[in-house]
């Protein structure tokens, strides 16, 4: 019983170690592209980013006094 049962068991542990895997790897990729993109818009010569505070600071000044 054990001869047929324990590879099973192996088999089903190594799909979920692979399962796993391939989720950390996706993440990974995901990280990446974020990071790339981010350093994308840092080096663009046109292109800023905006934070909270400073978005809010720049609506203020195009607002057109009424």
């Amino acid at each position: 019983m054990e001869i047929i049962g324990a590879p099973l068991w192996l088999v089903r542990k190594n799909n979920v170690y692979s399962d796993d895997v391939a989720q950390i790897r996706r993440v990974r990729s995901a990280a990446a592209d974020l990071l790339s993109t981010l350093q994308d818009a840092e080096t663009c010569p046109r292109c800023f980013l905006l934070t909270l505070g400073q978005l809010g600071l720049f609506v203020a000044v195009i607002q057109i006094p009424q």
